[in-house]
C-alpha cells in the first residue's frame, strides 16, 4: 500500500515486529521502535467491540504516552481481526495454501458479511487446509498459521481491490496516503 501512494523512487524501511506478550502495550510499542525502527510506525488494534473511532482515539493516546516526540504513525484498526482482511482473494488462498491449480470448491464469505464473522482466523485457517486438497497426513503436516504469513505477502501482489469497500481498510488507505503526503 506504500508503493501504491508514494513516489516512484521513494523506498521506506518496514519492519514488522513481534514482542513476546509479557510485555504491557506500552513497553511494546515502546521496544518496538526502539529494536526495529524505520520510517513509519504501524500500530495494529482490532476494534473488536469498539468502534473504529474509539480504537483510533485509543492509539493516539497510547503513541502521544509512549513517545515525548512520536514518529510518523498510521492506526491499523481492523473490525475484527486482521486476518478478515485474506479472506476475498480465492486466488491468493490457493497460492498461500500451495496448491494454486486447485479445484476444491472454497466457500469465501460475502464481503458485506466479513467483519461479522466471529472468528475470521479460522474461517481462515480452514479455508487454507480445504485449498491444499490435502487429505490425511499431508493435511496434518500443513502449516496453515504459515501459510497465513505468506497470503498475507500476496496480498500486496493481488492488491487491496476488494477490500476498499470495508471502512476500516479505506480508512487505513487514507492515513497511509495522507503520511506519504506528509513526509513527501
Amino acid at each position: 500500500m506504500l508503493k501504491e501512494h508514494s513516489p516512484t523512487d521513494t523506498i521506506y524501511k518496514v519492519t514488522v515486529a513481534q514482542l513476546p506478550g509479557q510485555h504491557d502495550e506500552n513497553e511494546r510499542l515502546q521496544l518496538s521502535w526502539e529494536y526495529f525502527e524505520g520510517d513509519v510506525l504501524f500500530v495494529h488494534r482490532d476494534a473488536e467491540k469498539e468502534t473504529l473511532a474509539v480504537r483510533q482515539a485509543q492509539i493516539d493516546v497510547w503513541v502521544t504516552t509512549v513517545f515525548k516526540k512520536p514518529p510518523p504513525y498510521v492506526r491499523v484498526v481492523p473490525v475484527r481481526m486482521t486476518e478478515a482482511w485474506l479472506l476475498l482473494n480465492e486466488a491468493a488462498i490457493r497460492e498461500a495454501a500451495g496448491n494454486p491449480n486447485g479445484s476444491v470448491r472454497l466457500s469465501l464469505p460475502v464481503i458485506s458479511r466479513l467483519e461479522l464473522l466471529p472468528d475470521p482466523k479460522e474461517v481462515l485457517l480452514e479455508l487454507l487446509r480445504q485449498a491444499t486438497g490435502n487429505t490425511g497426513r499431508r493435511l496434518r503436516y500443513f502449516n496453515a498459521r504459515q501459510a497465513i504469513h505468506r497470503l498475507a505477502d500476496l496480498q500486496q501482489e493481488y492488491g487491496f481491490h476488494a477490500l476498499r469497500a470495508l471502512p476500516a481498510f479505506a480508512a487505513l488507505e487514507a492515513e497511509v496516503a495522507a503520511l506519504v503526503q506528509t513526509l513527501a
